[in-house]
């Protein structure tokens, strides 16, 4: 069996796509074409004119992907942005992120912001900071600390915990930062909300806490409101 050569850009360069063992990037690099690698490394700034697959994916700076990943392992510390899909198993991003397309995992842990164009569709959902998804989020456990402001058109899921994010230690900081969650519909078995705007919420077990504001709100078994919280309409189905 061949053995696939190894790659490395130090300083500014390009290479060609293809089939490679282990893809680094030092400095300032281009990929023309789509690359196939068991490791992609990033130390500075990398640009794929093209599709990535690769076991593991990591950026300790920038990066650019003109079509999608595929990858086992996503690790972010800095900014990527991909124009396609991020297709990864397990994911720990920090930084400043941009996803045109979807989204799709087992596990992701996100600090910092993100932004996803259409979907993201993972087992285990956990975010601080700030995050923007244009479509659905659904995922079995969710988990957001509250660091900024977040968006999301629905929410899916079996457990979702939104709790107020804090920054730890700087007490005049989190007063003065407007940490709200904002999204049309949350369903869920087990939902504990904080600092949540929405229009409908339904859950089996469902705990509204403050600084929440809901049109709707239908659950199935329990049902807890804080009375600093506005519920507009509720009602047992």
């Amino acid at each position: 069996m061949e053995k696939k050569r190894d790659l490395s850009i130090s300083g500014s360069g390009s290479i060609s796509g293809g089939e490679y063992n282990e893809v680094r990037i030092s400095g300032s690099g281009k990929v023309l074409g789509d690359i196939i690698c068991k490791d992609f490394r990033i130390s500075g700034s990398g640009k794929v004119e093209g599709n990535v697959k690769a076991e593991n994916y990591s950026i300790s700076g920038s990066s650019k992907i003109m079509g999608s990943l595929e990858c086992e392992n996503f690790k972010v510390s800095g900014s990527a942005y991909i124009i396609g899909d991020l297709k990864g198993k397990y994911m720990s991003i920090s930084g400043n992120n941009k996803i045109d397309g979807s989204l799709y995992g087992e596990e992701i842990k996100i600090s910092g912001g993100i932004h996803v164009g259409k979907d993201c569709e993972v087992e285990n959902f956990k975010a601080s900071g700030n995050f923007e998804i244009a479509g659905l989020l659904n995922a079995e456990n969710i988990e957001v600390d509250i660091g900024g402001r977040c968006t999301v058109k629905e929410i899916g899921g079996e457990n979702i915990n939104i709790k107020n994010g804090d920054i730890g230690g700087f007490a005049l900081l989190n007063l003065f930062i407007k940490r709200k969650l904002f999204v049309e519909s949350i369903e869920g078995d087990n939902i504990h909300l904080e600092n949540t705007v929405a229009n409908m919420v339904r859950g089996k077990n469902v705990y509204i806490a403050e600084g929440c504001e809901i049109n709707t709100l239908e659950y199935a078994e329990k049902v807890k409101i804080d009375s600093n919280a506005k519920v507009l309409k509720i009602k047992e189905v």
